[in-house]
């Protein structure tokens, strides 16, 4: 009976911890998303909603560029991708649950693997120069 009551006791806080932990990511989502729309309204207000297209669509190319090609790695068929429009997405049909989850962040990757790269770079700029 008491390793019965033990496992409640356990599923129970597990599923509370989980509960609570989605709420928080959840919470954290929907306030970054209200800052980026208010952040984008203004700026686009600011310098005219032109000018917030092109200065953001390099960022964004490289962001649906991560999805594209973490759908190639996990083998997702890419039914429709638009880098050079007003509306760019990438639309793909998801193959397997993994890889799914893992190209949601991909486009995080690909930032870090490009800021790396163009830090890098810069470093061995900065390093020549001294030398």
């Amino acid at each position: 009976m008491i390793v019965l009551e033990y496992f409640k006791d356990v599923c129970f806080k597990s599923v509370l911890i989980i509960l609570l932990l989605s709420l928080y990511f959840v919470m954290l989502g929907g306030l970054m998303h209200l800052m980026s729309n208010f952040l984008r309204k203004k700026f686009a207000d600011v310098f005219g909603l032109k000018t917030y297209i092109y200065l953001t669509a390099p960022g964004v190319m490289v962001h649906e560029s991560g999805h594209a090609l973490f759908c190639l790695v996990f083998r997702h068929k890419i039914l429709e991708m638009r880098l050079f429009s007003p509306d760019l997405y990438v639309i793909e049909k998801v193959v397997n649950l993994g890889g799914f989850v893992i190209m949601q962040i991909s486009s995080i990757l690909m930032f870090i693997f490009l800021f790396s790269i163009l830090f890098g770079f810069l470093a061995a700029l900065r390093k020549r120069r001294t030398a």
